[in-house]
């Protein structure tokens, strides 16, 4: 059993009590080792096009497997990570309620199924600049309503926009100044 699946989860660097995110410039993974890029953050993650901040993985069920390989993140295989779950009797009886294709064994599809949707539950609806969106015009306090006139007048709308404020395209840093 290696040491990754034992001292890091996902909340390790998406840590749910700091946004969703470690607040870090780079991320830290499996033996300290340091990640080039830092974690976004899994809030509203379902909604966004596309995971990963390359776009690479089409869905959450998709990005979901990939840092478990990552030997920058967690280090550790599909098959040891399956192998520790299934020796779990508690995790069995988890994945046989919740999944109608469970056999025998817990699977890898299985395991990114699982996390994609609860990934898909971390929505921050009501925030109060949503309400602010919708109408309610004392939801935000003044010096927030100038910062987001600043963010409007700049041009930044052009492409923070939408639900998630942004996540429509992916884009090169320093491409506008």
């Amino acid at each position: 059993m290696t040491l990754a699946f034992l001292s890091l989860s996902c909340n390790s660097c998406h840590n749910l009590a700091m946004g969703g995110t470690d607040n870090m410039t780079t991320s830290i993974g499996h033996k300290w080792a340091e990640g080039p890029i830092n974690s976004p953050t899994v809030l509203n993650s379902g909604l966004a096009i596309a995971q990963f901040w390359d776009g690479r993985a089409k869905n959450l069920q998709e990005q979901a497997g990939g840092p478990i390989e990552n030997p920058l993140e967690m280090a550790s295989t599909h098959e040891h990570v399956v192998a520790v779950l299934n020796s779990i009797p508690a995790y069995q009886d988890k994945f046989k309620s919740a999944f109608s294709d469970y056999t025998d064994a817990i699977t890898i599809e299985q395991v990114t199924k699982a996390l994609a949707s609860f990934e898909d539950t971390l929505v921050t609806p009501n925030s109060r600049f949503d309400k602010w969106l919708a109408g309610d015009d004392n939801a935000i306090t003044e010096q927030e309503l100038r910062g987001y006139q600043t963010f409007k007048s700049s041009g930044c709308v052009a492409c923070h926009n939408g639900k998630l404020l942004g996540g429509g395209s992916f884009q090169k840093f320093g491409v506008f100044e």
